[in-house]
């Protein structure tokens, strides 16, 4: 194109010539700006439920592995997993303890404050394993 010349009455310039209306970009923007927004939202929520559930294994693998200590007890394993809780604030969690003999099952249940509140937000976590106990040589097999 020659920029010369001048431009003739009612002809267009090529770099306008390309563009289209603007009509219906208004309607696009209010459907797309809430899905995005959605979008985010979503991310956010199961960033932190899936944060919840780590927080709560780790409770629960903390309370276990006190609570499987020779000499150890429930209220121990519980402590310990109660302690592990209190460090997130968002969470509100339940811990329960049954220690047998021979073996421990803990179990952690709970919520957490989510901005979209019902949707997947509780969960139940469990650990469980034997009780450590020393051996003495003639229970050896």
């Amino acid at each position: 194109m020659n920029c010369d010349k001048p431009r003739q009455k009612g002809q267009r310039s090529a770099l306008l010539s390309g563009w289209r209306s603007d009509r219906g970009s208004v309607a696009a923007s209010l459907i797309i700006l809430p899905m995005v927004m959605l979008a985010i939202l979503m991310v956010v929520h199961f960033s932190l439920v899936l944060h919840a559930r780590n927080v709560a294994t780790a409770a629960a693998q903390d309370g276990l592995r006190t609570a499987q200590l020779e000499g150890s007890n429930a209220a121990a394993g519980e402590a310990a997993a109660e302690t592990t809780l209190d460090l997130f604030a968002s969470i509100s969690a339940d811990v329960d303890i049954d220690r047998g003999d021979d073996y421990v099952v803990v179990t952690v249940t709970g919520s957490v404050a989510t901005p979209l509140n019902g949707l997947f937000n509780e969960f139940t976590i469990g650990a469980e394993g034997p009780v450590e106990r020393f051996y003495e040589e003639s229970e050896r097999k």
